[in-house]
């Protein structure tokens, strides 16, 4: 097996393996008593100072990677030791594992003059590809993998912070991704330990910071870093200029700035919603004393992102506008004025605002406090249906059908109500009541397209292909929205993949996923569904990754991704 001489200078590849020493320049091949080198993963360069190789550890019988220092003079060796050090105390899934006490730090003299000494020392082998590598895909960040990736980094700061010190280089490139999903922070030659020298420093007025390092990479770093003044809240900035180029595919250095110097770059990710948003937006700040004060902090703030996201949604969801306009329009008509009716309002609007902030249970009391001041109302009964629905439990569904009865029962005429019903049905399965309530809504409102296109989704899922196709194209003909584009094309995309028209399946999902893309799980799983009919592996694995990490409140989805998963994770009991 080949070998590779450590010396910069000369880097020949060796194929005998009994040679003790590289012939071409005599430096020795078994580094450290243990170690050789296999192949360089980045290329060995006097401006890189670092090189970096694969090497096989005789001592462990396993595959390391070697860290060389080429220039030993201060502050290189100092930085270079400093990350030894660091990663060797400390222990963390989220961090490369090196162990300095047992051979695992040595140096390596070679019979060149201008690396006379080599400081190397080994760590893990990290199985899988930087961000940077994921990025050359073409690959975009959806939220729910985002958020994920986020919990876990700032999990490893976590680690980092705790021992009062920050990374002070976190990007795409200094970040790994495991084969299972997990992410492993990378790089650490310009870690910095807050110590009373280095406040002191900071503290200082001069103009220039003798002693403090400055590390900078350019979209990352933020400004206080570029002048020697970093602090943890650096790695803040880092971390959330990272996942703007990771949710956007754009590098931050690419992205227009406002007049206050604030990258612009929400529109470039429309799969992000507004609570993300803030938080990046938070964490990337300007001024350090703006972001988030300690790692904690932000870790609080991820813990709130489900309920926020789910609120937010909701918020911005066309029925609730309906159903809160002409629900308090109708509430503020009909109810009678006094004490009853001021209760009733405060009730009302108490629950509403509950709802908005993900606390359902708390706003399902408060409306059935609503309800004991005007048990007639259809709108209240309306508004406590879709909360109910919204706690996706046993008793929130019974809490649901019940609510939605009576107020269709005072209000037969609500257009919204009995289509949100109808919805409702569809998503706990019960496809008969579903198909009943949407063919009743379509009597009344026959131009109700979300309705008919819903009505085609349980054509489908029935397997009335030809109703199904009927109902679609009526629908499209009618359809002006781009969300409402979108779900009617998923259907059709749908029923072509019924009819085992793949082709034609796969241009119509991938039409749906560009025009509404963070509302499309169930698109992206019929897209690798038709991929694979077509033997399409290699494009069929990103679109069930994105099927598979996406949420869903519709069971034919739950049944897509649970049939996935069954094939690619093990029986319990069989090994196979």
């Amino acid at each position: 097996m080949e070998r590779i001489c450590i010396n910069p200078a000369c880097g020949a590849i060796v194929s005998d393996a009994v040679c003790a020493d590289c012939p071409e320049c005599g430096t020795e091949l078994l580094y450290g008593g243990r170690f050789i080198l296999r192949r360089a993963l980045r290329e060995v360069t006097p401006m890189q100072g670092i090189a970096v190789y694969e090497a096989d550890d005789r001592q462990q019988a396993q595959a390391c990677i070697l860290k060389v220092l080429l220039y030993p003079q201060a502050p290189y060796l100092r930085h270079f030791e400093q990350e030894a050090a660091l990663l060797a105390n400390l222990s963390h899934p989220g961090l490369p594992q090196v162990d300095i006490d047992d051979g695992g730090y040595f140096t390596v003299t070679t019979t060149a003059k201008q690396y006379p000494r080599l400081d190397c020392f080994a760590m893990e082998k990290i199985a899988g590809i930087t961000l940077a590598a994921w990025l050359s895909r073409g690959e975009t960040l959806l939220q729910a993998q985002a958020i994920d990736w986020l919990e876990q980094l700032s999990g490893i700061l976590s680690a980092l912070h705790q021992e009062q010190i920050f990374h002070r280089d976190i990007k795409p490139s200094n970040i790994m991704l495991q084969p299972d999903g997990r992410l492993v922070l990378i790089d650490f030659g310009s870690v910095r330990a807050v110590t009373d020298t280095y406040l002191n420093k900071l503290g200082e007025k001069r103009s220039r910071f003798d002693g403090v390092t400055i590390f900078n990479s350019a979209g990352y770093t933020p400004y206080e870093q570029t002048q020697g003044r970093a602090v943890m809240q650096s790695d803040f900035f880092a971390l959330a200029h990272t996942f703007i180029h990771l949710l956007t595919g754009i590098h931050p250095m690419h992205l227009e700035p406002d007049d206050r110097g604030v990258i612009q770059w929400r529109s470039h990710s429309p799969q992000v919603s507004a609570p993300f948003a803030d938080l990046l937006d938070q964490m990337g700040a300007l001024m350090p004393h703006d972001r988030p004060a300690n790692i904690a902090a932000i870790q609080a703030a991820i813990a709130k992102l489900p309920a926020q996201i789910k609120a937010d949604r909701w918020r911005r969801s066309p029925w609730l506008k309906v159903a809160k306009g002409v629900g308090i329009a109708i509430l503020v008509g009909g109810l009678l004025k006094g004490t009853a009716w001021y209760l009733s309002t405060r009730y009302l609007k108490s629950g509403l605002q509950m709802a908005l902030e993900g606390n359902y249970r708390e706003a399902q009391g408060q409306l059935e406090s609503a309800l004991m001041y005007d048990l007639n109302n259809p709108a209240l009964h309306s508004n406590l249906a879709t909360i109910c629905q919204q706690q996706r439990t046993e008793a929130g569904d019974k809490c649901a059908i019940q609510h939605y009865q009576r107020a269709i029962l005072l209000n037969p005429s609500n257009s919204v109500t009995r289509y949100n019903f109808a919805s409702f049905y569809g998503d706990i399965g019960e496809f008969v009541q579903a198909e009943a309530q949407y063919k009743r809504l379509l009597e009344d409102t026959p131009g109700f397209v979300d309705a008919r296109n819903n009505l085609a989704r349980l054509y489908l899922l029935e397997g009335q292909y030809k109703a199904a196709e009927g109902a679609l194209n009526l629908a499209s003909t009618q359809v002006q929205d781009d969300l409402s584009k979108s779900a009617i094309l998923k259907n059709v995309g749908w029923l072509r993949y019924e009819q085992k028209q793949y082709g034609a399946a796969i241009k119509a999902l991938n039409a749906a996923i560009k025009l509404a893309p963070e509302a499309r799980t169930d698109a992206y799983c019929l897209l690798a569904k038709a991929l694979d009919s077509q033997s399409d592996q290699g494009e069929s694995t990103e679109a069930w990754q994105r099927c598979l990490s996406g949420d869903t409140t519709a069971p034919e989805v739950k049944q897509w991704q649970g049939e996935k998963l069954n094939q690619v994770l093990p029986v319990k009991g069989n090994p196979n």
